[in-house]
């Protein structure tokens, strides 16, 4: 009998949950295959032995966190460990995953999943958007609110945004600001007076209520981003009547739209609560939710007048595919890109990365900023123009302004601004791999560093993240051998020489060595430091001679790794919250869809617009009572 066997029996016998029998042959083979070595009969590597997992009850806490962290690092190619011969292929991976998933999580793949949908505020980009959109004003709110909490990677994670009294306070102080320059004339803010105007003009002279009731109605519908109920539109009303006692009719307009404008219905995503169709314990959110949903997800922005039209008729579902194409072509889609390709790279805060001038002398720190846009407009680029998914490493394209172009040493072809660019091949140039915004925020001030670009390869390209660090291990420290000044490489060599930290350098340092022919700050070199480089390396199997090679592992062997991991970083920024297991059914199915060679990056948005988790949502226990 074999070991798997043998528990199973044991499993059984004691008439525990028998998670074990529920494992098809294929799945018990391939745990045994890859892992029972370092985790199996009496072999407990990292404190981790499955015959003691595999005989506790399967509905303890315990277990079930054991179970879960098996299915991470299973899914996140931290075991088998890197420097291991044996490694299972990406289908045996995903096999024993989906085993897992089936049989321990309890998950119905032919089912549909999608999560709760918990109030959650506007972000502050989404929030300083929605204001201008409403009332034409050019007001840098930004300025006045506190930044957002990063989570997930991203700062429009719903569960990490707050409102604290003193953001409150904030939103009562910008919507008065806006609200009077709505109505009192100010050369600073001509948008929001020109809003104000047309307003009041709308509304009367305040003799007519029902004119005033349609006017402030309008307004608030824009605001909440949906239809009010009778008792919202009340309420409204009652309050302009009320202020209309003591003040004049311009001055309870500008209250009764300060109001609607610190009203929880607008700071709040109350709109995605709406709800269409039921399908047992999930709803359809309705269409004014999808129309807001898709908004805020390739526009950071409300959603526009045509948007809310097709809701109002009940026909954007109908033109669900136009309505992404019109989205996506709109100079909107540019704070999507900016948003969303700013957090995913790691680069929003590339002015923090400056890199070191006595090193490298003469660069221009002011280029940062505009090396940043350049890697953003890349990203638009790709989406906007519907290329291919391997474009993301193949394309020579790239978008220069005249600073970039004389850093690049090439010729610029435009007056101002940034400027589609065709590199040369003799600069080496192809795709996000080779541009500075990227290679800077990976290297230290005053050198490469080939475990920070390893790193963010396998983190942020493949969702493959190493390990956390062990305690109490040492940094690379300088060092020499026999006299001679070691290399950084060999530095890296020695400090993999600690068992400790030979598996995860395994993972990282070949992946970065492989981009070492770019300097801290991006630029193309052949030696360092006056001697040859050399990135001969292998990784996975893979050997590893060129720059060229590294492009091939990525288009080629780990191409759906990386469709994976893009997708989910997009899905997540889309839903605004953490993807849970249950979300990889949806993302895998997105894979399957975009893994053609013809497949491009609209596909995937198309895909991430038209799943389950974006179209619907677990309806709450009351709903469900009812």
């Amino acid at each position: 009998m074999c070991k798997f066997g043998f528990i199973i029996a044991v499993v059984l016998s004691l008439g525990l949950v028998n998670t074990a029998s529920a494992f098809d042959a294929k799945s018990k083979a391939l745990l045994e295959k890859f892992c029972f070595d370092c985790h199996s009969d009496g072999v407990d590597k990292g404190n981790f032995e499955f015959d003691k997992i595999m005989s506790q009850p399967l509905n303890s806490k315990a277990t079930e966190k054991n179970w879960h962290k098996i299915w991470e690092v299973i899914e996140e190619h931290q075991m088998p460990p890197a420097d291991k011969k044996k490694q299972p292929t990406q289908a045996e991976r995903e096999a024993m995953m989906v085993a897992l998933e089936e049989n321990v999580f309890s998950i119905d793949r032919k089912k549909r999943y999608a999560a709760p949908i918990h109030l959650t505020r506007l972000s502050n980009e989404q929030y300083a958007r929605t204001i201008r959109t409403l009332s034409g004003s050019n007001l840098n709110v930004s300025q006045q609110l506190p930044l957002d909490p990063t989570s997930a990677g991203f700062s429009n994670i719903g569960s990490t945004l707050n409102i604290s009294p003193m953001l409150f306070e904030r939103y009562e102080k910008i919507a008065l600001q806006v609200s009077r320059a709505m109505f009192i004339k100010n050369p600073k803010d001509s948008g929001a007076f020109k809003k104000g105007s047309d307003i009041l003009k709308k509304s009367g002279d305040g003799k007519d209520l029902t004119k005033v009731e349609q006017t402030l109605v309008a307004f608030a519908t824009d605001a909440f981003r949906r239809p009010l109920d009778t008792t919202e539109s009340k309420e409204i009303i009652d309050l302009y009547v009320s202020l209309s006692k003591t003040l004049s009719h311009s001055d309870a307009l500008m209250e009764s739209l300060r109001s609607i404008m610190v009203s929880p219905n607008f700071i709040f995503r109350t709109e995605l609560l709406g709800k269409d169709k039921v399908e047992g314990s999930l709803a359809r959110i309705d269409e004014y939710a999808l129309a807001s949903r898709l908004s805020y997800f390739l526009w950071n922005s409300p959603p526009d007048w045509k948007l809310l039209g097709l809701a109002k008729k009940g026909k954007l579902r109908e033109n669900l595919d136009k309505e992404i194409s019109r989205l996506i072509k709109h100079k909107n889609f540019r704070y999507m890109t900016k948003s969303f390709g700013e957090y995913w790279l790691g680069i929003q805060y590339i002015d923090n990365n400056r890199p070191n001038r006595q090193v490298f002398k003469g660069f221009n720190t002011e280029l940062l900023r505009k090396m940043g846009n350049e890697t953003v407009s890349f990203l638009k680029y790709l989406f906007q123009g519907n290329r291919p998914i391997n474009d993301m490493f193949s394309s020579n394209i790239t978008f220069l302004d005249g600073s970039l172009a004389k850093f690049y040493k090439v010729k610029y072809n435009g007056k101002k601004g940034y400027v589609k660019t065709e590199m040369p091949a003799s600069h080496n140039r192809r795709g996000i791999l080779s541009q500075p915004s990227i290679l800077i925020v990976t290297s230290d001030p005053d050198r490469t560093s080939p475990v920070k670009r390893g790193m963010w390869i396998l983190e942020t390209l493949l969702g493959m993240p190493p390990p956390p660090a062990p305690a109490n291990v040492g940094g690379i420290e300088e060092g020499k051998k026999e006299g001679k000044e070691l290399t950084f490489r060999q530095q890296l060599e020695k400090h993999r020489e600690d068992k400790a930290c030979a598996s995860c350098h395994a993972m990282m340092d070949p992946l970065g060595f492989a981009m070492e022919n770019f300097d801290g700050i991006g630029r193309w070199r052949t030696e360092d430091h006056g001697k040859p480089l050399d990135i001969t390396t292998e990784w996975r199997g893979h050997k590893i001679k060129t720059f060229d090679d590294l492009y091939k592992i990525l288009t080629e062997d780990y191409r759906d790794e990386f469709i994976a991991c893009f997708t989910e970083k997009l899905m997540t920024y889309a839903l605004g919250r953490a993807l849970e297991i249950e979300d990889r059914i949806a993302v895998m199915d997105i894979v399957k869809k975009s893994s053609g060679k013809e497949s491009t990056y609209q596909d995937i948005i198309k895909a991430i617009v038209e799943s389950t988790p974006f179209q619907f949502r677990t309806l709450d226990r009351e709903e469900a009572a009812k």
